[in-house]
């Protein structure tokens, strides 16, 4: 356990009652989320296109897709000097380093029989060839953009913070739900651009069953980083055999890849099962290596 003396003291730091720990969490995650997405990856890069692009700044919002994919880009690198900023700020606290990395890559694993039950069977089948192309630059971006993106904001921020602020086995399963039904709730924006609210609320359905499976993994292993490839890699597939599809996802379709996300679900809520709360206990205790907390306030435990 740290020394008094050397920990930051803010108001971050003290334990709080449960409304105000969801509020701050959330202002976190969202926080994050769009300060890196909007004001560090838009601020940033767009200066940098109208400095070296030679256009004129009509001309770069006229290119939307320049401008989303040089966003998203600078976007990356604000999201991964937030969480070390996020990581300074708890410093030294918060033990950030990988933990249990050999465990990690085995637990994410099962992800893999998705891809293979719907990229490798069921959507090759469907448009009637093998349908994985070369995606553009802008859609790997994206994917990589949403891999590193997402996963520090409601994963390596969200859950972390949240292991910090309750504390005991009973909040294990809690947390988990909570930060991945709120990883669900960003993807309602796309219905609100795009309309279609019907398929973007299952996207956002979905998008929370996945949520449930990479927390959950995070919270067995405090790694963040095998998350974050994975999710990558699945946004990745998404957009490359995309390129080639000559056929629209019928409902069957969409229906087993509901039932893999599902699975995958049931997975991560078997990784938190009772029998391995006090492995992971044991694990965030070591990461959190927190100083006695005093007051009325202090009920986490």
């Amino acid at each position: 356990m740290s020394k008094e003396g050397k920990v930051r003291r803010h108001r971050l730091s003290e334990n709080k009652s449960l409304i105000a720990v969801v509020l701050v969490t959330l202002l976190m995650m969202f926080g994050y989320f769009y300060l890196a997405q909007i004001l560090l990856g838009f601020g940033v890069s767009f200066p940098l296109i109208l400095l070296f692009s030679g256009k004129t700044v009509d001309e770069i919002f006229n290119d939307e897709a320049m401008v989303e994919s040089a966003a998203i880009t600078g976007a990356i690198f604000a999201s991964i000097g937030l969480l070390f900023f996020y990581y300074h700020w708890f410093k030294p606290e918060f033990k950030w380093k990988p933990r249990k990395t050999a465990l990690s890559w085995k637990l994410i694993s099962p992800i893999l029989i998705y891809w293979i039950i719907f990229f490798g069977i069921t959507y090759t089948v469907v448009s009637g060839n093998f349908t994985f192309g070369i995606p553009t630059y802008d859609a790997v971006i994206f994917t990589v953009g949403a891999g590193v993106c997402e996963e520090i904001s409601f994963r390596a921020i969200g859950v972390s913070y949240m292991r910090r602020q309750r504390k005991g086995e009973k909040h294990i399963l809690p947390i988990l739900l909570f930060t991945s039904l709120s990883f669900g709730l960003i993807h309602i924006t796309n219905a609100i651009r795009v309309g279609h609210i019907g398929v973007y609320a299952m996207q956002a359905c979905m998008a929370s069953m996945l949520g449930i499976f990479f927390g959950a993994v995070y919270i067995r292993t405090g790694n963040i980083i095998p998350c974050i490839i994975a999710h990558g890699v699945h946004d990745f597939l998404v957009s490359a055999f995309e390129v080639n599809r000559h056929a629209e996802l019928t409902t069957p379709v969409m229906v087993i890849s509901f039932i893999c996300e599902a699975l995958l679900a049931a997975y991560g809520l078997y990784l938190v099962r009772k029998a391995k709360r006090p492995e992971i206990e044991a694990l965030w205790d070591e990461k959190w290596q927190l100083p006695e907390l005093t007051g009325a306030e202090n009920v986490t435990s």
